[in-house]
């Protein structure tokens, strides 16, 4: 399979994940956690070149960049090690959530916007943010 400029293991690409994402082919278990993400107002938008977002877990955080990557195992495990998945709840959540985002994207700036995403890879939370959207 030839997908130019784009990453592909196991047989599913960047172009799966979002004509997927695009067609809203969302599973039972997928709509259930969506419906939670959404009613508890768990995605934030941090802006930058890549459009981050964060998905605030109960016991961890993940990294989100819209129709294309989540840090969280699922996505990891089920997309792009085993490819029986093209996208996991998270990115789902993202995809349909239009305005119930949280939007810091006009306030942080680019040293916190780092600051964040590093505490969340390298601690899995972020308490920065959570100081920001909890004062």
């Amino acid at each position: 399979m030839e997908d130019i400029g784009c990453i592909i293991l196991n047989g599913v690409s960047v172009w799966d994940t979002r004509r997927t994402l695009d067609e809203k082919a969302f599973g039972k278990t997928d709509r259930v956690k969506i419906g939670e993400a959404l009613s508890s107002g768990r995605i934030i938008r941090l802006g930058g070149p890549q459009n981050f977002h964060v998905y605030l877990g109960v016991n961890e955080d993940y990294i989100m960049i819209p129709r294309t990557y989540c840090s969280c195992r699922g996505f990891y495990m089920n997309t792009l090690i085993e490819g029986t998945k093209t996208h996991c709840s998270h990115l789902a959540a993202l995809e349909v959530a239009g305005d119930r985002i949280i939007d810091l994207s006009e306030v942080l700036d680019p040293t916190l916007l780092v600051d964040i995403i590093l505490e969340v890879i390298n601690y899995g939370r972020s308490r920065m943010l959570r100081r920001l959207i909890y004062k």
